[in-house]
């Protein structure tokens, strides 16, 4: 079992270092260098995202210091894992929660992230008009922001991918286009 200290941590989707505390495997040598992520955080962040107990930790850690990027990174991770285990219920609970906190904190890129997350997720369980409403729920919230659209691209590629995929799951291939 590795042990654990505390240094910086930064979501994935995100390009800025955030200088908060959260759980990375002592071996590993981090920092952060005027706000630029090095790779090494990002593989690292992302080798420890799929593990539901650090995950956890994360959490709770992240509500002891205020740290609400670190309780939604949590969130939205543990949404996926259950997602995986297709422990839906679960899932949706937790992409609620960091909607919900990223609005507290008018967060929009997790905010986003997270919309298209839940529309996947009800994709998963044949709830298609649910999946529609998530995945167009994000792309209005780029409306309100327009000068976060650039920084978006990524989820503006996910949410038409996912409305695309879904017409063509319900053969409406002119809609899927």
């Amino acid at each position: 079992m590795p042990s654990f200290t505390y240094y910086f941590y930064l979501h994935p989707c995100s390009t800025t270092c955030r200088h908060k505390t959260v759980l990375m495997p002592k071996s590993n040598k981090l920092y952060c260098k005027r706000k630029n992520l090095l790779p090494s955080i990002q593989k690292l962040a992302r080798s420890l995202a799929y593990d539901s107990l650090q995950m956890k930790k994360l959490i709770d850690l992240s509500q002891k210091n205020n740290y609400f990027e670190g309780e939604i990174f949590g969130y939205t991770m543990l949404g996926k894992i259950y997602r995986i285990k297709t422990d839906y219920p679960k899932a949706i609970q937790y992409h609620n929660k960091a909607i919900k906190l990223s609005q507290k904190i008018n967060n929009i890129n997790f905010r986003l992230y997270n919309l298209n997350m839940l529309g996947v997720v009800y994709r998963r369980i044949d709830a298609v008009k649910s999946a529609l409403e998530y995945h167009n729920k994000a792309l209005q919230s780029l409306e309100i922001y327009p000068e976060k659209k650039q920084r978006n691209i990524k989820n503006i590629a996910i949410s038409h991918n996912s409305i695309g995929n879904i017409y063509l799951l319900l053969e409406q291939e002119k809609l899927a286009l």
